[in-house]
């Protein structure tokens, strides 16, 4: 039975980490131990091109060497194939007595590339998610699972001191398994060829290619082959082949069980324990550095066949890109601004990478320098998402004078008070319409239509996700058959945990709010609730009353305070956002000299994102040299508003015993704390009743203090359900 560690001291972190490396895992586990009050020192190499990126985050940027000496830890999180070098250039000649060394993944340990001495912990914190994600968790206050491995135990407390470790960078909340660094290693490389990233799309590509060839279109085997694929491993995680074949068709289930193992049959096997022997063997990481020694002929080869290979099906699954539509609308946008916009540089991981859209020669670069540097660049677009790097690569370029257009709704939800105050100092603007909805160009109105409007209340449906699971539901079926089906059309990714649990609509209306009230609203201003706990009784019991569920996003300027929510709310049929079906999104703005204004259109998407990315560096071309919008939307400081004062209607679930005299206990509580129902539906059936109540608005902390009272009756069955409900009318 594996063993999963969930707590760890982390006072015994209580000298200096040194980290080496400011990459993917790099970066992340510097800011988390940081954030978590661990004195932390990044090794990095003279002229390592990460160094801005680390003093810009606020940590403590030395030479490996110096980093290394004095440590208490040394965190090796440079790449495995230049690790060996660093570890005995830098880091063994300087490691203090009884130091201990950590790793991310055990390869240079466990085949014997770097050694330590004895008398020294060798441990590994090894977190299972890309490096950003590790840090946008650890933010949001949750975490990333982890495994925890010792190989050497010097101090007798090896263990103790990793399991502190995790815990400052986040794994200690969700969970560290206990592995060995053999484990590890063999484990991962074996899933990574054989399955993750060698089997699996090399049975995707061989299907494509088979389906083309036998003449079937590319669109249509790029559907059956690649992109359902979402749904099968969706279910798979969900519930285990059972749940996936009770959740396909008949006529899936039965190919599967008959020709699944005539594609996968013993020969494969044979081959895929190969694969794991030579792993074992010490063959394959053999190979792998032999030909890094060489300058990686082997790979660059393995690189281009591997590219021409994935043309086709890759130019099928992309999306029109901000640089295509730039190009195929260049006449349009000269004729409007006088400007012709072309791309001058765009930054990428891999410029050798085939393309759909190919750039022109020199456009293309892996140095962020060359944009930042370049005097012939006006306006730079960026795409990357996260929070870093592209949070140091935005400040960089705001604060030498070149104009920014953001899709990156967390960066500046969650840090544009500094990028709009560089962004003013320097004179230049930053627009982020794309970051909201999309080719729904509600900042813009904002911000320019309505400069002089008092807007006092946006609602928004600003998750797409959400809304196609919520009108999926509206027509029969789970929350879990919704979500399934959303991810298989593609409107959901396969960790929705972003959209369902609200993250994501939270960030646009913090975005959202802070335009329109002119006052910052944080993030974790915003009250979120996702929809998992929605459930098809919920539905029904709303179109009972003439309603539909909808994930609502509600901010409110009440005198001189705000509130900003984000939350499943029942809304009247009369109402505009309950037309708003399927994926799309609707921003109904309310004010004193509009009265309401609803805008609506798709919120997500490839084109719609691009699309809006481009109206905004023609906005920036348009208006560059008059001061227009360089300076912070942000004029004033409201205060939050209490939430128990915030104010709506509200529908209220209660399962009770079925008795005489409950209900009226229950509405002489609600009278207690003066709240009235506005409609009641009462379902009975075997000893128990269903209650569906719409109150009258009231105050939030009315409606909660009597539902607490009401809980704690013995008649009382299940926690009461509470949703506030849009109206177009006062109830």
């Amino acid at each position: 039975m594996a063993t999963i560690h969930r707590d760890g001291e982390l006072g015994l972190l209580d000298g200096k980490v040194a980290v080496v490396g400011f990459g993917s895992q790099g970066h992340a586990h510097a800011l988390n131990l940081h954030d978590s009050g661990v004195e932390v020192v990044v090794g990095l190499r003279e002229g390592s091109s990460s160094r801005a990126a680390a003093e810009e985050a606020g940590v403590e940027v030395a030479p490996i060497a110096d980093a290394v000496r004095g440590a208490q830890i040394v965190a090796m999180l440079v790449p495995d194939h230049v690790q060996q070098a660093v570890w005995e250039s830098d880091v063994a000649p300087n490691l203090e007595p009884g130091a201990a060394v950590l790793f991310a993944h055990g390869l240079n340990i466990h085949f014997g590339r770097i050694v330590p001495p004895h008398g020294h912990d060798v441990i590994m914190v090894a977190p299972k998610a890309p490096g950003h994600r590790v840090r946008e968790l650890y933010v949001s206050g949750a975490g990333t699972p982890g495994l925890v491995a010792i190989q050497q135990d010097a101090s007798g407390r090896a263990l103790q001191l990793a399991l502190a470790y995790g815990v400052g960078i986040g794994c200690g909340r969700v969970g560290l398994l206990e592995t060995t660094f053999a484990e590890e290693t063999e484990s991962d490389l074996f899933g990574e060829q054989a399955v993750l990233c060698g089997g699996v799309p090399a049975l995707v590509q061989a299907g494509f290619d088979i389906l083309v060839e036998a003449g079937y279109q590319p669109e249509i085997a790029y559907y059956e082959c690649l992109n359902e694929l979402k749904l099968i491993v969706d279910l798979l995680y969900q519930g285990g082949y059972e749940y996936m074949r009770y959740s396909v068709s008949d006529v899936a289930e039965y190919g599967d069980l008959s020709r699944g193992t005539r594609v996968v049959d013993d020969s494969v096997r044979e081959r895929m324990r190969g694969i794991l022997e030579e792993i074992r063997s010490g063959a394959f990481a053999k190979e792998l550095f032999d030909d890094d020694e060489a300058g990686r002929p082997k790979f660059a080869q393995l690189r281009e066949e591997g590219g021409k290979r994935a043309t086709e099906i890759e130019r099928v699954g992309k999306e029109p890109s901000v640089s295509r539509m730039l190009a195929e609308s260049g006449d349009e946008i000269e004729r409007a601004t006088g400007h012709r916009l072309r791309v001058v540089r765009a930054l990428v991981q891999d410029k050798e990478k085939e393309r759909p859209f190919p750039a022109a020669d020199g456009v293309l670069t892996t140095n962020f320098a060359e944009i930042r540097d370049d005097p012939s660049i006006d306006v730079v677009a960026e795409v990357m998402g996260g929070l870093e790097p592209a949070g140091g690569y935005v400040r960089e370029l705001l604060r030498i004078g070149k104009p920014v257009v953001t899709a990156n709704k967390q960066l500046v939800a969650r840090e544009g008070a500094d990028l709009f105050a560089i962004a003013s100092a320097a004179g230049v603007q930053l627009r982020f319409e794309a970051s909201v909805c999309a080719a729904i160009p509600v900042v813009k109105v904002l911000r320019e239509s309505l400069i002089a409007t008092n807007v006092h209340r946006v609602l928004g449906i600003v998750n797409g996700t959400t809304n196609f699971i919520l009108s999926r539901m509206e027509r029969g079926g789970s929350y879990a058959d919704a979500l399934a089906a959303a991810q298989q059309l593609g409107y959901a990714e396969a960790d929705p945990s972003d959209d369902v649990n609200g993250a994501d609509a939270a960030a646009k209306m913090a975005i959202l709010a802070t335009v329109a009230f002119g006052s910052r609203v944080a993030l974790e201003d915003v009250d979120t609730r996702g929809i998992t706990e929605i459930e098809p009784a919920h539905v029904a019991a709303a179109a009972g009353l003439g309603m539909v569920v909808r994930l609502v996003g509600i901010a409110t300027l009440a005198g001189d305070a705000v509130d900003v929510r984000v939350q499943p709310a029942f809304v009247e049929r009369s109402h505009p956002l309950a037309a708003v079906d399927g994926a799309f999104n609707a921003v109904m703005l309310q004010g004193d000299a509009i009265r309401e204004i609803t805008l609506e259109g798709p919120g997500a998407g490839g084109t719609e994102t691009a699309s809006a990315v481009v109206a905004d560096l023609v906005s920036v071309v348009g208006t560059a040299g008059t001061g227009f919008l360089q300076n912070d939307a942000c004029w004033r400081e409201l205060d939050r508003l209490d939430p128990s004062e915030w104010r709506s209607p509200f529908y209220v679930h209660l399962d009770v015993a079925d008795r005489p005299g409950v209900l009226a206990h229950a509405a002489s509580r609600l009278a207690a704390h003066e709240v009235s129902v506005a409609q009641l539906v009462q379902r009975l059936g075997d000893g128990q009743a269903s209650l569906d109540l719409v109150l009258h608005e009231a105050p939030l902390g009315r409606v909660n203090g009597a539902l607490a009272e009401i809980a704690a009756f013995p008649e009382v069955l299940d926690r009461p359900f509470v949703a506030p409900v849009v109206s177009e009318r006062p109830l």
